[in-house]
């Protein structure tokens, strides 16, 4: 069995999902996966309080921040900016979203794409390569069952297009 997966952008990110359940509340994780080099390091803003600071290049916040707290939306509706690491605030964002998040559902934030499209290759099957950020809800930190590993895969290359992701299976998949 392929799985085909067609999707515009970064570098291939496979997220395993091992041990344990979910908790029950809401947590956040974000993902700089952009490999442009004007994004080395992002600051992330959530309703202007910042939850990432200097997240580099396929680096990642756990989903609590360093005082075990979980990241949480504290709104229905948040908004998400996304600043250059050097910038003192988020007054000028490189890109800002805002998200209506389902409450109690864990969330994955995903920094990808170009600040300046015109400075890379353009993606072989012409998807936008802009600066983004992906929104996976329902994202779990862990496998419903702790004697099995669930697999997400997020294809976001700019300069790459539709990939194959072959399974191969011994048991259900």
């Amino acid at each position: 069995m392929t799985l085909r997966y067609r999707a515009p952008l970064a570098t291939l990110a496979v997220l395993l999902l091992t041990l344990g359940t979910a908790s029950a509340q809401s947590p956040v994780q974000i993902i700089n996966n952009s490999p442009d080099p004007a994004l080395a390091a992002v600051d992330v803003y959530v309703d202007g309080v910042k939850v990432a600071e200097d997240l580099a290049y396929k680096g990642a916040t756990p989903f609590v921040d360093q005082f075990g707290t979980p990241l949480i939306f504290v709104t229905p509706t948040s908004v998400i900016d996304v600043v250059d690491g050097p910038d003192p605030d988020n007054t000028s964002p490189l890109t800002s979203r805002t998200l209506a998040l389902t409450q109690g559902q864990s969330t994955l934030l995903e920094v990808i794409g170009v600040v300046d499209p015109g400075l890379f290759p353009p993606n072989p099957d012409a998807a936008d390569i802009s600066l983004d950020v992906l929104v996976f809800e329902g994202y779990k930190p862990a496998a419903d069952d702790p004697l099995t590993t669930e697999l997400m895969a997020v294809h976001a290359a700019p300069d790459v297009g539709t990939i194959d992701l072959p399974v191969r299976a011994q048991h259900d998949v």
